[in-house]
């Protein structure tokens, strides 16, 4: 819902509010092998059944996603003319629950209950102007967080050679507060109309606090009303601060042709490792360097080409650790490639687009240890693909749209295609995604006035199996490689009245 204010001309409100709940079986881990094909999936020993078709799941209750979302937004903007004043006011609230099986057969070895409750604050000022014909803008922004949540796994005793009997097992429960403040500024040089110089910076500080514990309890029978015995509590607090400039450059060639290059520093704050005795993790930081042109064609088409090259220090990266997933820091790592986008019409009614990009990514300073291979030393990973980061990816469609007697008819297919993408930083075939194609086919239909559209559309044409995540769980069920599909063959249409 939303509602806009405009009492005068020089000042406006808004207000926005969202409210969705959801209550499903989604989010069921798929199975997609032994990431160490040496060590058998855990509840195989004890007859369980594993899922032979990489779209089912085996599991001996239904998956569980259960999630309330609710937020509001405030903007003001006051206008006095030579400067204006805007304050952006936001509030978030987040409860959910996700109940799953992470051992994967029909075995209760591994019942996972995950739930996090979280509350945000944010709170923006900005105040801009312009000086001739250059553009500042000067701010400060506070956002404050507080997360409770935690995880629970049931542990059975058939994995003690006991009986089938669910024990306490393993608990782990935090609650997190986060502080933080910044300031900010920028200011865009107009020295003619052609060339602009752009200069900003941002300081942040930020504060973390935590208690977290955790529970590794073998010798009660499971129920949820026992009392946690907890191995240990950790209570800490830590902070960072940052300053991250920004400069960049604009030369506008042409009425339709224009260049740029930025250069700019990136932050990622640190954090702290729920149910873990471990020290904070370090905060991330990039240099970006980019550098790109854009260009409108004939007939309405534009033009656009970038390259990018991105320095990480202290990356922060997923990893599996006993039965959590944890942060670890990658001590630096590089990124760089680029990216080509075209959409031009080869008629009013014939349009082609075009987007790819290349991506080469590598760690260059990184040791870890493996969770697939816990007898194994540390592994250098040096030269790895990051997480995430396929190679190649490409988009391509056509569209053709013509008028009906009674309004206009669009339709449009497309062909994604991406390259390798693995999902840990050990780059095991196992834990990848190999290249696909996918194909997607829409028709629009819109009438004269603008008052319904109606839409159909095939997406997946071809039925491809495509993971979306992958993550290797706990070596005490076999370190198997489990994760999440996009969705399989799917088709459907919607119609839309606007009043």
């Amino acid at each position: 819902a939303s509602l806009s204010f405009k009492p005068s001309e020089s000042f406006k409100l808004d207000l926005t509010a969202d409210y969705a709940r959801r209550n499903d079986h989604n989010n069921g881990l798929h199975y997609f092998g032994q990431s160490n094909p040496a060590v058998p999936l855990a509840g195989r020993r004890f007859g369980g059944i594993v899922a032979t078709d990489v779209r089912d799941i085996s599991s001996e209750f239904d998956p569980r996603n259960k999630a309330e979302f609710a937020g509001g937004r405030a903007n003001m903007e006051f206008d006095f003319g030579a400067v204006t004043f805007r304050s952006i006011t936001g509030y978030r609230y987040a409860d959910s629950q996700n109940v799953v099986d992470i051992d994967l057969t029909n075995i209760a070895l591994g019942p996972t209950d995950f739930h996090e409750t979280g509350k945000e604050f944010t709170q923006e000022l900005q105040l801009t102007g312009t000086l001739g014909d250059s553009k500042w803008i000067v701010g400060g922004y506070f956002f404050d967080e507080k997360i409770k949540g935690g995880g629970i796994i049931p542990f059975n005793a058939l994995n003690l050679g006991g009986p089938n009997l669910q024990l306490q097992g393993y608990e782990a429960f935090s609650d997190l507060h986060t502080r933080a403040y910044a300031a900010f500024g920028q200011i865009d040089i107009a020295v003619s109309d052609k060339l602009t110089f752009t200069l900003g910076g941002r300081y942040g500080w930020e504060r973390q606090n935590i208690n977290t514990w955790l529970q590794l309890d073998f010798s009660r029978p499971y129920s949820p009303n026992n009392p946690p015995i907890k191995l240990f509590t950790v209570i800490d607090s830590k902070s960072w601060d940052a300053f991250t400039p920004k400069a960049g450059v604009q030369y506008q060639f042409a009425p339709s042709f224009m260049g740029y290059a930025t250069v700019s520093k990136g932050f990622k704050s640190g954090g702290y490792n729920g149910g873990s005795t471990q020290p904070p993790f370090n905060p991330e930081t990039v240099w970006a360097y980019e550098a790109g042109v854009k260009a409108s064609l004939p007939g309405g088409g534009r033009f656009n080409l970038s390259g990018f090259y991105y320095d990480y220090r202290n990356m922060q990266v997923s990893i599996t650790e006993a039965t959590t997933i944890t942060i670890e820091n990658a001590a630096s790592s590089t990124l760089y490639g680029g990216e080509v986008e075209v959409n031009y019409p080869l008629t009013d009614q014939f349009w082609l687009d075009f987007s790819g990009a290349y991506l080469y990514s590598k760690f260059n300073d990184y040791t870890s240890e493996d969770p697939s291979f816990p007898l194994n030393p540390p592994r250098d990973l040096n030269g790895n693909r990051l997480v995430q980061a396929p190679r190649f990816s490409i988009v391509a469609g056509a569209e053709y749209r013509t008028d009906l007697s009674f309004g206009s008819m669009t339709l449009r297919g497309e062909v994604n295609w991406v390259g390798k993408t693995y999902f840990t930083a050990y780059n095991n075939e196992t834990d990848a995604q190999p290249r696909y194609a996918k194909a997607n086919a829409y028709l629009n239909i819109e009438s004269s006035d603008k008052k319904w559209v109606g839409s159909l559309f095939m997406k997946n044409i071809t039925n491809k199996n495509v993971r979306t995540s992958g993550v290797v769980t706990a070596a005490l069920f076999g370190s198997p490689s489990v994760g999440s599909l996009q969705p399989p063959r799917t088709f459907g249409g919607s119609v839309q009245f606007n009043f």
